[in-house]
């Protein structure tokens, strides 16, 4: 139950609520013993009673506290009050760059604005890479400004509450908590692949051209959309929006790479970049530097590692794996809905400085950087077609092809550790869960091919409809549950990636 003005918490003296979101509240607080004020971010008590996130946000939280920078709001204290965990940071009084986008400049930022803005969080994000932590969750709602409209307006980036250190690999199918707002979100960030600080530099690259004019990246309502472009869409550019930026849409193009190893080396090499694009003067630009292009990488794409950087992390697979992936886009669709934290929405107040929740990683030490000219990505060619073919429908000695038994092995990981605990609310409408493991197996493929089938005939037809929802006992069309999302995802994945980029009228 959230809290009211004057409740005591923890010690803190409540004065007013400053956002609240799917993980729970941020309020303005008066400390229990300073003249001063500070943001309280409490946590739901479902949320606080999971035991492995408890520990991981005690040590989490120790770490971003240790994190000292002009242009980073600063952690002061954590702990657990009526079994709820908080954490208490800098309030920050000013105005978070998506409402002051929204209500002030709906049309872009002017770029002697922007360019400042990217600077500040540039340098914040490498700083804290350096120290081992990633934030995964740079957007708009998460950079806050103060005095914006004097000569010492002040930038600072949020939301790093929550780290995530190097040896926690725990990705979104074992935990609540979203993986980064999708709007932002880097494609290896999206395909739940190891990241680093380039991970970082895609939101920024992403949240830079949201200021400049007004709109995200790929405006859309449906999340699967959103993932899909991410993963597969061309690169936006400037020009058609504001064509006096044109200067600004190489740099872009070079942040926003999908493949990791062709962005800039650091955050800070790409803010120096587009500052010296937007100079009338300047023609130069600062990128990453070349490296190889790993042997698995497509002919089609080598031309794009002439500007890749060689920050640490794994690498990310061939650019063509990404095409018609769209089980990233069912996951975190369901996590956007679900769980997303939104402390930036503004119940009472316009103009709110507050904090947000994110998980990190530890981001390897940045590399020696050296000066090239970033070339837009190569475009990848369109997808491969892939034919559907029946379900096997023999005894066990046959088995399933590799692209079955991937998917198999995927949805068997959906609800847990003991196997095979989802296969069943996929086959009860058949055997009642009764069946064997092998059982299901089979019927697991063969509504997997009947969703393909289903898209195939574009869902134009009651009978293609009915088969995209009978396989997951969904009732509507527009209200799948978690599972069913999920197993929707891993289908078009493994079985039928030629029909991905038609989730997006389920």
């Amino acid at each position: 139950m959230p809290l009211t003005i004057g409740d005591n918490f923890a010690g803190y003296r409540v004065l007013r609520l400053l956002g609240s979101g799917g993980m729970g509240e941020v309020y303005l607080v008066q400390h229990p013993r300073l003249p001063r004020q500070e943001a309280l971010k409490v946590l739901r008590p479902d949320i606080s009673s999971d035991s492995s996130f408890r520990e991981r946000f005690i040590r989490e939280a120790d770490l971003a506290a240790g994190l000292r920078h002009p242009h980073i709001v600063g952690i002061h204290d954590r702990g657990e009050h009526d079994s709820q965990l908080w954490i208490a940071m800098d309030y920050i009084d000013g105005t978070d760059l998506a409402h002051l986008v929204e209500k002030r400049y709906p049309a872009g930022m002017p770029v002697e604005r922007v360019l400042p803005i990217v600077t500040a969080v540039a340098g914040a994000l490498d700083y804290a890479h350096k120290k081992g932590l990633l934030h995964r969750d740079v957007k708009p709602a998460n950079i806050i400004v103060a005095d914006l409209d004097t000569d010492e307006a002040n930038i600072y980036l949020a939301d790093f509450g929550i780290a995530r250190p190097m040896d926690d690999t725990a990705g979104i199918t074992t935990t609540n908590m979203t993986v980064g707002t999708v709007a932002y979100a880097a494609p290896e960030q999206l395909m739940g692949e190891t990241l680093d600080g380039r991970a970082d530099q895609y939101a920024l690259a992403a949240t830079t051209y949201h200021l400049l004019t007004g709109a995200p990246l790929f405006p859309n309502s449906n999340p699967a959309v959103v993932i899909s472009r991410h993963l597969n869409g061309p690169v936006p550019v400037l020009t058609d929006l504001r064509p006096e930026l044109a200067s600004l849409d190489t740099v872009l193009s070079a942040a926003l790479a999908k493949n990791s190893d062709d962005r800039f080396v650091s955050n800070t090499h790409f803010a120096r970049a587009l500052t010296e694009a937007a100079a009338p003067q300047t023609v130069r630009v600062t990128a990453a530097p070349t490296t190889p292009a790993p042997a698995s990488r497509r002919s089609d794409v080598k031309a794009e590692a002439d500007h890749a950087g060689t920050q640490g992390g794994s690498a990310r697979p061939a650019t063509s794996k990404l095409i018609g992936i769209s089980v990233a886009a069912v996951l975190l669709l369901l996590a956007v809905i679900g769980v997303l934290w939104r402390p930036w929405q503004h119940p009472q107040s316009s103009s709110t400085g507050a904090l947000t929740t994110s998980t990190s990683l530890v981001a390897p030490p940045l590399p020696a950087p050296t000066s090239a000219a970033p070339t837009p990505p190569a475009k990848s060619s369109a997808a491969p077609t892939v034919t559907v073919t029946a379900t096997p429908t023999t005894d066990a000695d046959i088995g399933f092809s590799p692209s079955e038994q991937a998917f198999l092995d995927a949805v068997a990981s959906i609800n847990g550790t003991n196997g095979y605990t989802s296969g069943p609310q996929f086959v009860s409408a058949i055997d009642g869960g009764a069946a064997s493991k092998q059982q299901q197996d089979r019927v697991l493929v063969q509504r997997g091919y009947q969703l393909c089938a289903a898209l195939g005939d574009g869902l134009d037809s009651a009978a293609a409809r009915q088969r995209v929802l009978e396989p997951l006992n969904n009732h509507s069309i527009d209200m799948f549950d978690y599972y069913g999302a999920i197993f929707i995802g891993y289908a078009t994945y493994q079985l039928c990636p030629q029909y991905s980029d038609k989730t997006g009228q389920i």
